[in-house]
């Protein structure tokens, strides 16, 4: 698995963004697929509010949570 901080081409705002390459052209951004897990797994019944807090917008702060956030 390899981890990219990214930002979406052409946005005026380029907040960085933590992914996981899937492919050559692909890249998941970790944020929305933490999200989508809690919603339909876990139940959860804010997953962005929660996946916002697990999956930092930073890749030193998604590292930081470790293991909580590789999960």
């Amino acid at each position: 698995m390899k981890l990219v901080t990214f930002g979406l081409k052409g946005s005026k705002e380029r907040q960085p963004m933590v992914g996981v390459i899937l492919d050559e052209d692909i890249i998941l951004n970790l944020q929305p697929a933490a999200a989508l897990y809690l919603k339909e797994l876990e139940k959860e019944k804010d997953p962005y509010l929660l996946a916002g807090q697990l999956i930092p917008a930073d890749m030193v702060g998604f590292l930081r949570h470790g293991k909580s956030a590789m999960n």
